[in-house]
C-alpha cells in the first residue's frame, strides 16, 4: 500500500492525517485527488481542531500541496509541526493587520511558488487563554 498523493508525508493505512482508504492505491489500482497539483495557502491553523486543519486535511487527502502561515513567533513550532503533517515545510510568518507582513508573505511563498491556485483563510480571534495549549 502506498499512499496516492504525490507529497512525501508520514501516511499510511490508519497512520496519520489521511485516513481514507480511497486514497491507497494496489498494484491493481491507482487514484488521484481532485486537488492533485494545486497548490493552497492555508491560514488560521491553530490546533488539530481549528477548521482550517480540518480544510488543510481535506486539501491534501485530495492531493494538495500546502503553505501554511502564523502569526507570532510562539506559534512557528506548532505550525511547522502540523505543516509537516501534510508534508509541508512551507511556513511563514505574518501578521495579517500589516500590509508589510502581508506583502512580505507572498514575495517569499513566490520565490518557490510562482503562482498558487487557491487561499484558505481561516483566521480569527480568541482570548488568550482559549488557544493555550
Amino acid at each position: 500500500w502506498h499512499c496516492t498523493v504525490q507529497v512525501p508525508c508520514r501516511q499510511g493505512p490508519g497512520l496519520s492525517a489521511c485516513q481514507n482508504p480511497r486514497l491507497f492505491e494496489t498494484s491493481q489500482e491507482k487514484r488521484m485527488g481532485f486537488l492533485a497539483g494545486k497548490r493552497l495557502l492555508i491560514t488560521g491553523v491553530l490546533s488539530n481542531r481549528s477548521i482550517a486543519y480540518g480544510i488543510a486535511r481535506a486539501c491534501h487527502r485530495e492531493g494538495a500541496e500546502l503553505a501554511f502561515s502564523y502569526q507570532g513567533e510562539r506559534f512557528k513550532e506548532r505550525i511547522s509541526e502540523f505543516a509537516a503533517e501534510f508534508g509541508s515545510s512551507l511556513v511563514y510568518d505574518c501578521d495579517v493587520t500589516s500590509d508589510e507582513q502581508m506583502q512580505a508573505l507572498f514575495d517569499q511563498l513566490g520565490e518557490v511558488w510562482p503562482e498558487f491556485d487557491g487561499f484558505v483563510h481561516s483566521i480569527g480571534f480568541a482570548p488568550r487563554e482559549a488557544i493555550a495549549g
